[in-house]
């Protein structure tokens, strides 16, 4: 994969999936950034009131590390949804 942003739902088809396998889940390409998503190591987050879709309360339940990880699975599964990582 010799693009210089990260792959997208369009690419992953026409890519073998070994190529899917070492590209999926990274961020977009940019200067000076990681190749591939830090590690968060919270348990806990803050928040402002009620929990809603997409908000994280407890690190067993949603980690910003593991979405990358989800993402890349449904990827290589051809899934619509991402896939369900837990501690």
């Amino acid at each position: 994969y010799a693009g210089n942003m990260s792959l997208s739902e369009q690419q992953a088809p026409e890519l073998s999936p070994e190529t899917v396998v070492v590209a999926a889940g990274r961020p977009e390409r940019s200067h000076d950034e990681p190749v591939n998503p830090p590690i968060v190591l919270s348990s806990t987050y803050f928040g402002t009131g009620q929990l809603g879709d997409g908000d994280r309360g407890y690190g067993r339940y949603a980690n910003p590390t593991w979405d990358p990880f989800e993402e890349a699975l449904a990827t290589l599964e051809g899934a619509a949804l991402p896939g369900l990582l837990y501690a």
